[in-house]
């Protein structure tokens, strides 16, 4: 569904923002782009999320927020909340959209991570086994 869009105007698989389209098509020289067409949606996403990732050192949790919700607003409840635990910042995110999209974004990536990791299948099993006993 490349033409998909949100109720606030994200469109296409990578849910991409007009305004944020623009902008990163003019850093990465794009001149003739359109959000409905899935390489171009492609291209401007995982740029503006290799963005968002740089501008929070890396930190996957405050990029996958500022991805959804504005690096402005994410960096606002950095300040007003602090970041010290992960999953008491994650139910301090005042935009319920955002906060359902942060849990849902890592619920999948441990899932995937599940699946197509051997280790990691492995490892969460012998979590399992442990807490049983």
């Amino acid at each position: 569904m490349p033409g998909i869009k949100s109720v606030v105007g994200a469109t296409g698989l990578m849910q991409v923002m007009p305004e944020t389209g623009a902008d990163v098509a003019k850093q990465i020289k794009l001149t003739d782009y359109a959000l409905d067409n899935v390489n171009d949606n492609v291209n401007l996403g995982t740029y503006y999320l290799d963005f968002t990732h740089r501008e929070y050192n890396n930190n996957s949790m405050l990029a996958v927020a500022s991805y959804n919700a504005g690096p402005g607003a994410v960096s606002g409840w950095v300040q007003r909340f602090g970041f010290q635990d992960p999953d008491e910042f994650v139910v301090k995110i005042p935009y319920p959209e955002t906060q359902d999209y942060v849990k849902s974004v890592f619920e999948n990536y441990w899932n995937y991570l599940r699946i197509y990791n051997p280790d990691v299948a492995q490892l969460m099993e012998d979590h399992a086994k442990n807490y049983k006993n």
